[in-house]
């Protein structure tokens, strides 16, 4: 849709003239194994309004050396 709408704004449409979609559903997703590297708590009741509770960390861990950190 973004992509049709650039084109259109291309060809000399109005910004105003486009149409907006708005999304019909929205998930919540709360990462637990992130949060707690971080030193997060997440609250219960936001555990439970949640769609899906995932248990694996997103980002690369970063260890220190003499020479300075490293990604793993």
């Amino acid at each position: 849709m973004m992509f049709a709408n650039s084109a259109v704004l291309l060809n000399g449409a109005k910004p105003a003239d486009l149409l907006v979609a708005l999304p019909t559903k929205l998930e919540l997703a709360v990462n637990t194994k992130t949060a707690r590297s971080l030193g997060l708590t997440v609250p219960s009741s936001l555990l439970a309004r949640a769609d899906e509770a995932i248990e694996y960390v997103l980002f690369a861990a970063v260890h220190e050396s003499a020479s300075g950190p490293k990604r793993t």
